[in-house]
Order: C-alpha cells, then sequence, then structure tokens
C-alpha cells in the first residue's frame, strides 16, 4: 500500500534541527524540543509526530526506537481511520 505525502524528514543526525522546526506550522517546541504527546509521538499539530533526540534530547537509542515504534503504532491507527 502507498500512501501520498507532502514532506518527509528523516533522522539524518544526533541533533535537533531546530531551525526547520521552528517553522514548522503549530509545532510546539520547549526547551529546545518538540512537544509531544507520550502515548502516541503527535505533535501540537496533527499531522506531525516526532520523537527521538527532537522529544527527549539525546538519550539511548532503544528510547528513541520505542518512540518510533510508538508514533508508528499511532500513525497506522490515525491512517485506519480515514480509510
Amino acid at each position: 500500500m502507498l500512501f501520498p505525502f507532502d514532506l518527509l524528514i528523516s533522522a539524518i543526525g544526533q541533533s535537533p534541527l531546530l531551525d526547520l522546526l521552528s517553522v514548522m506550522q503549530a509545532v510546539e517546541l520547549a526547551d529546545g524540543r518538540v512537544v509531544v504527546d507520550e502515548r502516541t509521538g503527535q505533535t501540537s499539530n496533527p499531522k506531525f509526530y516526532a520523537g527521538g533526540d527532537c522529544v527527549n534530547g539525546g538519550r539511548e537509542v532503544v528510547d528513541a526506537v520505542a518512540e518510533g515504534k510508538r508514533a508508528a503504532i499511532a500513525i497506522a491507527k490515525a491512517l485506519e481511520v480515514r480509510a
């Protein structure tokens, strides 16, 4: 199954791209981090999900993987509702 999207931001390093994140519409930042719902990884803009260093400030890789998995599950559920 293919899903169209307007923007994809890949994980390309260990520091958040705050300049890019600061211009994203309605994505709340606090203390240099993206604010998310901890259960889903959803940002204050319901179109965007985040995890890893830009959310947790740079903890262990296993934390970033777990956050990515939570976000992926939430995204899949959101897409199921739309289908």
